[in-house]
């Protein structure tokens, strides 16, 4: 059963190239999240992205893949279900992201 697993990276360069290959991968740094019990947009910072996946090992796999092991400095890979959060600031891909996803604030 596949359930969301959340990755945090630094790599030594090519971030532009990673995050267009991360959100040409189907992988997100938006996601919907609450505060208070309201909902909210959570915007990821730039290193830290989730994608659905059946195990760690295949996050970590494909991520690897994605930007070449030579460049990634340590990359963390977790499953992830329950959070709550606050966010301001999001990129400009986030919030088009976020418009894709339909995800909203209340």
């Amino acid at each position: 059963m596949k359930k969301k697993h959340l990755l945090t990276y630094d790599i030594t360069q090519d971030h532009q190239r990673v995050i267009q290959d991360l959100i040409s991968n189907n992988w997100h740094s938006v996601i919907q999240g609450y505060s208070d019990g309201k909902k909210v947009i959570c915007y990821f910072p730039e290193t830290t992205w989730w994608k659905e996946f059946e195990t760690t090992r295949q996050a970590y796999d494909e991520f690897k893949n994605i930007a070449g092991s030579s460049i990634i400095k340590r990359q963390i890979v977790v499953p992830f279900d329950d959070f709550t959060c606050s966010t301001s600031n999001p990129m400009q891909h986030q919030i088009e992201e976020a418009k894709r996803l339909n995800l909203k604030n209340d």
